[in-house]
């Protein structure tokens, strides 16, 4: 079976067993809090810190060979003025639609008071 496969599987086996144990026993029971707080937090954890550990030196190699492949320096300067300016329009291009998605769907606006205080 390919890899992509598995992985799907596992994904819809593994959602599949999260709703089925909210919904036949609840999130406060006892069974699905200590599968939370033993089993699948700690898992996710260290799953997320092994993400990050595995993409900061990708990330940082990425940049190093892009910067030495381009060869003169100056080029260099020119394009990482262009990939600041670039990272800043796109930046404010992503704010403002935030913004003005909040401001068209209100989030929030419809759960009770209790809930929001909770």
């Amino acid at each position: 079976m390919p890899l992509h496969t598995r992985i799907l599987l596992g994904l819809a086996v593994g959602a599949a067993l999260g709703l089925a144990a909210n919904l036949g026993l609840g999130a406060d029971h006892g069974v699905v809090k200590f599968a939370l707080t033993y089993i699948a937090g700690p898992i996710g954890q260290v799953f997320l810190r092994m993400l990050s550990m595995v993409v900061m030196p990708l990330v940082f190699a990425s940049i190093a060979l892009g910067v030495a492949g381009v060869g003169d320096i100056r080029r260099a300067g020119r394009m990482g003025i262009k990939t600041l300016a670039f990272f800043l329009v796109t930046t404010a291009l992503a704010s403002a639609l935030g913004l003005f998605l909040v401001s068209i769907v209100d989030p929030g606006a419809y759960v009770l008071p209790a809930v929001r205080d909770e």
